[in-house]
């Protein structure tokens, strides 16, 4: 855990760095709305979480919840058009801050772009990903049986789709050998572990 936060507060030096020097022009804003369930902040994302207004909004609103004592926080991504290297610093800021107060930060709902930023970043092994509302809120519940994104999955058809950019990711992997695709499993099992995206 130590390590991971170590990781965690280098990757938020080196994203806000250049954003910190920049100079901010005002962008579409992000709308956040915020619910509850079961004792769970649910906070729903609307627009682009890039420099800016996007970024600024939810770089406020996660220590001032912080501050009231609420530490487990759910975020939906399902309708954030786009995510920036300042909006993904953002996001490891949040995560980091929320792990250092014992709680703990679930992306919900990321559509296949940002999920591949997350691989490009080497970030994916740090979050928590869920596609369903419920299963991330039972994550938060030691005695709930859970249900994670399948992030694994995920990278082993973006791996098979580069092997044959005329066919799709479904036939590529139709095409490898069970034995095949055991080796590249535990491949890419190491290389998540490692934090490193595939090659």
């Amino acid at each position: 855990m130590a390590r991971l936060l170590r990781y965690i507060d280098q990757a938020v030096c080196e994203f806000f760095q250049e954003s910190e020097s920049a100079s901010r022009e005002v962008t579409m804003s992000l709308h956040i709305e915020q619910r509850e369930r079961e004792g769970i902040i649910i906070l729903d994302l609307k627009g682009p979480l890039t420099l800016g207004h996007g970024d600024l909004e939810l770089r406020d609103r996660l220590p001032a919840l912080h501050q009231s004592g609420k530490v487990n926080i759910v975020l939906n991504l399902k309708d954030v058009s786009e995510i920036d290297s300042t909006g993904l610093g953002t996001l490891v800021f949040g995560l980091a801050r929320l792990r250092k107060a014992g709680g703990r930060l679930a992306l919900l709902n990321l559509n296949r772009s940002h999920l591949e930023l997350f691989l490009l970043t080497r970030l994916a092994i740090a979050f928590e990903f869920f596609e369903d509302e419920q299963d991330a809120v039972n994550s938060f519940f030691p005695d709930r049986v859970l249900k994670p994104y399948d992030i694994l999955r995920f990278v082993e058809h973006y791996d098979d789709g580069k092997l044959d950019h005329g066919t799709s990711s479904e036939a590529s992997a139709n095409i490898l050998s069970p034995e095949v695709r055991s080796q590249k499993r535990a491949t890419l099992a190491r290389n998540l572990v490692r934090g490193f995206r595939p090659s």
